[in-house]
């Protein structure tokens, strides 16, 4: 498989499905039932997941070729190619998985890989913003972590302005495992960029509202003692 996972493709369909392979094709088989087992769905779920997951890295992997395209322009095959969302998300809808968790792990995956720009795009399609916002709020957090605890290149001002932040914060940002992210260091632009966009997504009434601003003076600060 081009992105090298493994799987039984027979494990993603349930009895009728399966049956249906073996069968001649001139034969009526039986349409599945409306109501699919959910252990099944989160198995396809988790499938897809995976296939997201590894575009990602390969999109940014320069040790990955880009199929035989040799212009700048995004290859039209192989792991780079531009149209593995789009399928992913053509085939959830078709396995009856929810398109949108696709999206929120989208989105959360190019933010880990330091690809912004490319997250930014695809969260104008996510609608439950308000899962999505919790998720980046951690994301953002492990990045803080390792700006201000993890970096190699820590910076007085950076350990003065964490003795500055709000207790619960700063207890909160020292909780956050940065080795999580495959891409941790990023430019403070980009992080402060992608705070201001929890704030505009989150509503005031979230439970979280008043720590994605706490966060974004955090940033805001940190980006001046820069």
């Amino acid at each position: 498989m081009t992105f090298s996972l493994k799987v039984k493709p027979l494990s993603l369909f349930d009895s009728k499905g399966k049956n249906a392979f073996f069968r001649d094709l001139t034969t009526i088989q039986l349409m599945p039932s409306g109501d699919m087992d959910p252990g099944l769905v989160s198995i396809r779920q988790e499938f897809l997941l995976r296939v997201l997951t590894a575009w990602v890295q390969a999109i940014n992997d320069p040790s990955i070729p880009a199929s035989g395209n040799t212009s700048p322009s995004p290859p039209s095959n192989g792991p780079k190619a531009d149209w593995w969302p789009s399928l992913c998300l053509e085939l959830g809808s078709l396995l009856q998985v929810n398109p949108d968790i696709l999206r929120r792990h989208l989105v959360c995956e190019l933010y880990s890989q330091g690809l912004d720009p490319r997250a930014e795009e695809v969260m104008l399609e996510v609608e439950d913003k308000d899962v999505l916002g919790s998720q980046l709020l951690v994301l953002t957090g492990q990045r803080l972590s390792y700006c201000l605890l993890h970096s190699q290149s820590q910076t007085q001002p950076a350990m003065e302005l964490l003795a500055r932040l709000p207790p619960t914060l700063c207890t909160w940002i020292k909780a956050m495992d940065p080795s999580e992210l495959r891409c941790p260091l990023v430019p403070l632009s980009q992080t402060s960029r992608l705070v201001g966009r929890l704030v505009e997504i989150l509503p005031e009434n979230h439970a979280q509202y008043i720590l994605a601003l706490h966060l974004l003076e955090a940033v805001e600060a940190l980006s001046a003692e820069g």
